[in-house]
């Protein structure tokens, strides 16, 4: 009860906001508000493998998929980068990733990385045989093994096991940017 009252004083005249500086406050929203288009979609890890490898001539021989100056360095420790193939492999949850179709400038028809840079480098890696999984205590067998290593089943079947992605359309630099800094920031 006393927690209650202590938060009724607050309600007196000084901290109620006048209507001139409510409509200010709703009107600069607005202008802030961000409105996009969207899809989800799902591809195997292997066309995301290849969407952020393979050089497309139509496109300048650069990738479709495409990480974009303000993505931070590829930070995951082997550990992290095995548990997440672990995660993927067990069919634990996986976060979405975000992505924009790029509709302008020198980018224009290519998807950039908003969020996930790390998942998708750590699959290109593990599927490229760049690192052996370690650290691992749900399936602590897989530990020491590359991607050739799995057996010849369990390998088309992580080939094609999906992702989700989230793709925004019509959103502009400015907007990417802020939707990657709030996705990184806890914002």
């Amino acid at each position: 009860m006393v927690v209650y009252m202590t938060n009724l004083s607050l309600l007196n005249e000084e901290n109620i906001i006048n209507d001139e500086k409510k409509e200010i406050a709703e009107q600069a929203i607005k202008q802030k508000q961000k409105s996009s288009d969207f899809d989800i979609r799902e591809f195997p890890t292997e066309l995301i493998v290849d969407k952020y490898t393979k050089l497309v001539p139509e496109i300048g021989h650069k990738t479709e998929l495409f990480m974009p100056e303000y993505q931070r360095e590829f930070k995951w420790s082997i550990k992290q980068q095995s548990e997440f193939i672990e995660s993927v492999i067990t069919d634990l949850p996986i976060p979405y990733i975000y992505v924009a179709d790029v509709s302008d400038g020198d980018n224009e028809g290519r998807i950039e990385i908003i969020d996930g840079s790390q998942r998708i480098r750590t699959i290109a890696r593990f599927l490229n045989n760049m690192f052996a999984l370690e650290g691992l205590t749900l399936v602590p067998e897989l530990n020491g093994f590359k991607f050739r290593d799995l057996k010849g089943s369990r390998q088309l079947r992580l080939k094609r096991k999906t992702i989700r992605f989230i793709e925004l359309m019509g959103v502009d630099e400015e907007a990417r940017r802020q939707i990657f800094y709030r996705l990184n920031s806890g914002g």
